[in-house]
């Protein structure tokens, strides 16, 4: 495990995608054909947008996810490395990764995506050892869900902190959150038993009785609504970006997660144990950091320039 001079490190688990994105003024109508502004295959999907964040911010990131070796695996495969992220390949021989079709308004930086995420060929064993090497804190996006949840076990078992990346609900996620440390969810996760028009302190409600240390529900340009170790919930606002100044949304929630879990890294690599300030404030500085990616084309475009000021 992780010795106290070892740098912070994450290991993140779930989905990676090849998107193929395409910049139009807007989204096409049915029988609609439009030119695209500008077009460019990117890596995609929750826990590795959220590994190359934390890899942006001064973490070391793993990401354990299945890739392959058949053409899009290897096109994939160099997205991931071009990130500066380690990269555990669960796949065996013939599989492909899933492949998304994303649409992005150029004047407003809405998206549109059409994916097989869900499709996976089996369930994979984790490799625990590899896996965990120096790991401060961690993330699963609730894909893989059967080696997932050998990841989350183990994280409680050697005490790593797990946040839980709930952009939609999943079969199995009631037995992550049992052992999970922060829930972070979108207004798009839906609790069978609380049905969509379930306002955020009810889901909140309902990922603290199922085993969440703490919990947090984004809502786009709305507040972050975050549920305290003792139940307390409070909001911690998002700053409007200018229409003028929106570029793109996507991915804008794996940035959040990513830039939770490096911050929680940070602090267990200085020795604090997690509190109430500690998962705020990673929490306050994911907003920040998913607010600065707004401003730039791609989920990673603010890592490669950044905002002037």
């Amino acid at each position: 495990m992780a010795g106290p001079h070892d740098p912070p490190t994450v290991a993140c688990l779930g989905l990676a995608t090849v998107d193929m994105v395409q910049y139009v003024d807007a989204v096409p109508a049915p029988n609609q054909k439009v030119w695209a502004l500008d077009a460019a295959y990117d890596l995609g999907g929750p826990a590795a947008n959220a590994a190359a964040t934390a890899a942006a911010l001064d973490v070391r990131a793993r990401l354990i996810t299945m890739i392959g070796q058949e053409p899009l695996g290897r096109l994939l495969a160099g997205q991931v490395a071009g990130t500066g992220v380690e990269l555990v390949d669960l796949a065996g021989p013939g599989f492909s990764p899933p492949l998304s079709t994303v649409l992005v308004e150029r004047g407003s930086g809405n998206r549109a995506v059409v994916s097989v995420n869900a499709r996976w060929a089996g369930q994979p064993e984790l490799p625990t050892a590899k896996v965990f090497d120096g790991v401060h804190a961690a993330l699963f996006d609730g894909h893989l869900m059967g080696p997932g949840l050998e990841f989350a076990a183990a994280c409680a078992d050697l005490e790593i902190p797990l946040v839980f990346d709930g952009g939609s609900w999943k079969p199995g996620t009631p037995a992550t959150l049992s052992m999970t440390t922060l829930a972070l969810v979108s207004a798009d996760f839906v609790v069978p038993d609380l049905g969509p028009e379930a306002p955020p302190h009810q889901v909140l409600g309902w990922l603290r009785d199922a085993g969440a240390d703490w919990a947090g529900v984004t809502q786009g340009e709305g507040p972050v609504v975050v549920s305290l170790a003792d139940g307390q919930v409070i909001e911690l606002p998002v700053a409007p970006v200018p229409p003028a100044q929106m570029v793109d949304s996507l991915g804008a929630g794996d940035v959040i997660h990513g830039a939770v879990v490096a911050s929680l890294a940070k602090a267990r690599a200085a020795g604090a144990e997690l509190d109430d300030e500690v998962v705020v404030g990673a929490i306050g500085h994911g907003i920040e950091v998913a607010r600065r990616s707004l401003l730039y084309q791609g989920a990673r475009g603010w890592t490669r320039v950044q905002p002037s000021g």
